[in-house]
């Protein structure tokens, strides 16, 4: 007898008439999916260990515990120690943010269920006493490694400490753990970017981690930075270079262990849970969507045809819960012959290799954000896609730099600070970081991820759902500003009728200075054309 069948739902007349019209677990409340959640089962009496607990994902895998895993025992949370704030009060502050609000009504006791470890990735035994790397060691069974830096334009020193030094630490920790039932390691499906074809498999790093530590050990920033060139080779930035180091110390150190390596493309705001549409940070899609929505970004290097590879977040999140499940399912069914000589396991958590999206209609789409302007918009929003380079240095020119001088002496004769020249500055930097993931396009292999989801059961995967081909792209990209401008720029949709005014007249103003451009280079053209002809 299953679970469900031992609680069963009393439904109204109402209730069976709207399950007969879709699917029928729509209707089932949240709690009795839980009673029949595999994957739900896999954490009762469990103790998690989760890095990158305070980043964006990480984020959303604390919220999706405590609100989607009732039986989950304790979550240790890595928080670096600041003087004068007690770490609970840190962890406090984190936890009643909007995003943990159904979390804390599915869990009153969160502040039990999660316990502050004082410590920090870019310390040697990632910054825990040896009180507490103990107590983890006797009683974790379930450990998510999320934490890293996630900036393009990280230098190799920092992107190395936090993103390759802190694995190895992890993975000594992970060693140590006599209860370990699943280590999930979270790396980026760009870590072997110079690769055309990427499958779910390791590949060799351009430097094993015991090098590339010795090299930041023994020079400077300046020795780093000259032969930076060399050592990133096809790889485009320090994050995706040390991604790929950092998975092959998970590859040596995991082998014959529950361990998975989860690797998500770019991460984008959430679909659908705990809140639709939250935007955590100001990296990458968020960032160039935000720009451009705002009026400030008009020109990017971008090949339209070329596919966007992109995850909502909470599907990433829930992805990464489901896969230590998964793990542990997997190990727990070799033969301990089979366990010794198993690699660890990898996931391409993307989207292109079934539910594929080009570039040109995420910006078609994105265009519908112009019915949620912000009330802080700086002109216009609109954007020009060039795939060549000179293409795009030409619009940089003409919609951001030409402006920004413009500008800038205006406000400089005004005696006010100039501002937009540096902006532009820091947004061109910006691009360039993005330009081989707007330009280019890679083969994605996800059987593994495929697989994982053909061992969800429907209830799972209602529960946790991170099915890519459930997302309507349409809806979701159309949306996305409504969801950056409450999280990201404060703004509720009290003032929205205000900003819409506001964007209507910035409109008419851009309306007319194209429409007085527009004539007076016709009119300096008629100009020419009449010289020649009298000559």
């Amino acid at each position: 007898m299953t679970c469900c069948e031992l609680h069963p739902r009393v439904m109204t007349p109402e209730d069976e008439a709207r399950e007969l019209e879709g699917d029928p677990l729509d209707w089932v409340p949240p709690e009795e999916l839980q009673r029949c959640s595999e994957v739900a089962a896999f954490y009762d009496g469990a103790a998690v260990l989760l890095t990158g607990a305070t980043g964006f994902v990480g984020s959303l895998v604390l919220e999706k515990l405590l609100r989607s895993c009732p039986g989950v025992s304790v979550v240790y949370v890595l928080v670096r120690d600041k003087k004068g704030v007690p770490l609970r009060e840190r962890l406090r502050s984190h936890l009643e943010t909007v995003i943990f609000s159904e979390a804390r009504k599915a869990c009153p006791d969160y502040l039990r269920k999660v316990v502050p470890i004082a410590g920090d990735c870019t310390q040697p035994g990632l910054g825990i006493s040896p009180d507490d790397a103990a107590e983890l060691a006797s009683k974790v069974s379930v450990f998510f490694h999320v934490a890293a830096t996630v900036r393009f334009d990280a230098d190799l020193r920092t992107a190395t400490v936090t993103n390759v030094s802190s694995t190895c630490e992890a993975v000594a920790l992970m060693k140590r753990m006599s209860n370990l039932k699943a280590f999930v390691y979270m790396s980026t499906a760009y870590s072997n970017a110079p690769r055309d074809e990427i499958e779910e498999k390791f590949y060799p790093p351009g430097l094993k981690a015991e090098e590339l530590l010795k090299l930041i050990r023994i020079m400077d920033d300046e020795q780093l930075a000259q032969i930076l060139p060399l050592l990133l080779g096809d790889w485009p930035n320090t994050y995706t270079f040390t991604k790929a180091v950092a998975e092959d110390v998970v590859r040596s150190g995991g082998s014959g262990l529950p361990v998975s390596i989860i690797r998500p493309s770019i991460v984008s705001s959430t679909y659908h849970e705990p809140l639709a549409l939250w935007a955590g940070n100001l990296y990458g899609p968020n960032a160039m969507g935000l720009g451009g929505a705002v009026g400030v970004l008009h020109a990017m290097s971008i090949d339209s045809n070329a596919m966007a590879d992109g995850v909502p977040a909470d599907m990433v999140a829930n992805a990464t819960i489901a896969c230590a499940w998964e793990t542990w399912c997997r190990h727990s069914k070799r033969t301990l012959i089979q366990q010794a000589s198993a690699e660890p396991g990898i996931f391409n958590c993307v989207s292109t290799p079934r539910h594929p999206i080009s570039w040109g209609q995420v910006i078609n789409y994105a265009h519908h954000g112009r019915s949620f302007p912000s009330i802080r918009n700086f002109w216009v929003a609109y954007l020009f896609m060039f795939k060549a380079k000179f293409g795009y240095v030409t619009g940089a020119v003409l919609f951001h730099l030409i402006p920004a001088i413009i500008a800038d002496t205006f406000l400089y004769l005004k005696g006010i600070k100039p501002i937009l020249w540096n902006m532009y500055s820091r947004i061109h930097g910006a691009s360039q970081a993005l330009e081989p993931f707007t330009t280019r396009e890679w083969t994605f292999k996800d059987d593994n991820f495929a697989s994982l989801l053909g061992r969800m059961g429907a209830v799972d995967r209602k529960l946790f759902p991170c099915d890519i081909v459930d997302v309507d792209w349409e809806w979701f990209i159309s949306n996305t500003m409504r969801g950056l401008r409450l999280y990201l720029l404060n703004e509720s949709f009290d003032t929205l009728e205000a900003a819409r005014k506001r964007y209507r007249r910035l409109v008419v103003v851009n309306q007319t200075l194209v429409a007085t451009g527009s004539a007076l280079l016709l009119f300096k053209l008629w100009q020419i054309l009449v010289a020649q002809i009298r000559l």
